[in-house]
């Protein structure tokens, strides 16, 4: 049976790939699914021994991983926000641009005080709203998904949240509507164009093309949830989105001509425009 320490190299040498730019990083990472803890404590655990059962499935993960699989789907779950979340086949993976859009749901429920219905458009595996409604106990989520595969995986992690502030809903975030009136409305649609659809990588492509691009400008999405969020806000609600890099000025415009004030924007980890939000 080989040690933690030779286990780690093996893996290593596996992820060698042009899909992984961190190998040594998420060689860590799947070890840590055999060996618990965190990647940084793994030197710790050089001296233990894996068995050959968990060596091999180690060792198939990374294969899969350096053929372009994304890691997330191999490992199952994945963090966001500090929480974790069923992932895999059919579901858009949570990623750490998107806390923006979370903290932005996250400050203005607190801000807000007293009992806070939430609107989670296009929530896939529900990352946003279930961690909004984690970290403020006066948030009611209802949380909109359409494709039955992520549906499935939302059900999953509310489950997993225990939250039962929490509520799925089958339905198309294009035209959902609810004689119910909310206090956020948060969305993060696809928003990749055609065209750069056709450019991303394999890793990116292998998540549901319906949570990446709507087949055409972008925008579609922002427009028809812009629309009907007139509808669905109270008076002082928020409505914000995640958006790409070069969507600012669209979307804000949007937001504008729909009556919309305060219209905001905060930056991701490299600086650039991930959320734009603005007051009904």
């Amino acid at each position: 049976m080989p040690d933690v320490r030779t286990a780690y190299g093996r893996i290593r040498e596996l992820l060698d790939s042009p899909y992984v730019e961190a190998p040594e990083f998420e060689a860590k990472l799947i070890l840590c699914g055999f060996t618990g803890g965190e990647p940084a404590e793994l030197p710790l655990k050089y001296a233990l021994t894996l068995s050959e059962n968990d060596f091999a499935e180690a060792c198939a993960i990374a294969e899969k991983r350096a053929a372009g699989e994304p890691l997330q789907y191999l490992l199952g779950q994945w963090e966001f926000m500090s929480l974790p979340f069923f992932v895999g086949r059919g579901v858009f993976i949570p990623s750490p641009d998107t806390e923006h859009l979370a903290q932005a749901g996250i400050d203005f429920a607190k801000s807000a005080g007293g009992r806070v219905r939430l609107l989670d458009l296009c929530a896939g595996s529900g990352c946003v709203g279930i961690s909004v409604a984690h970290y403020c106990g006066n948030v009611y989520a209802d949380l909109v998904e359409l494709y039955p595969d992520a549906f499935g995986y939302l059900e999953r992690n509310i489950g997993l949240s225990g939250n039962d502030r929490c509520n799925a809903v089958f339905a198309n975030a294009l035209t959902f509507t609810s004689e119910d009136k909310y206090d956020i409305i948060l969305s993060n649609p696809p928003y990749v164009t055609a065209e750069e659809y056709a450019k991303l990588p394999p890793d990116v492509t292998a998540q549901p093309e319906t949570a990446l691009t709507d087949g055409g400008d972008g925008l579609k999405y922002y427009r028809a949830i812009t629309k009907n969020a007139v509808g669905l806000l109270k008076k002082g609600g928020m409505l914000a989105f995640e958006i790409g890099f070069k969507q600012y000025e669209p979307v804000s415009e949007l937001l504008a001509d729909a009556g919309f004030r305060h219209i905001h924007c905060r930056r991701d980890y490299a600086g650039l425009r991930r959320v734009v939000s603005g007051i009904r």
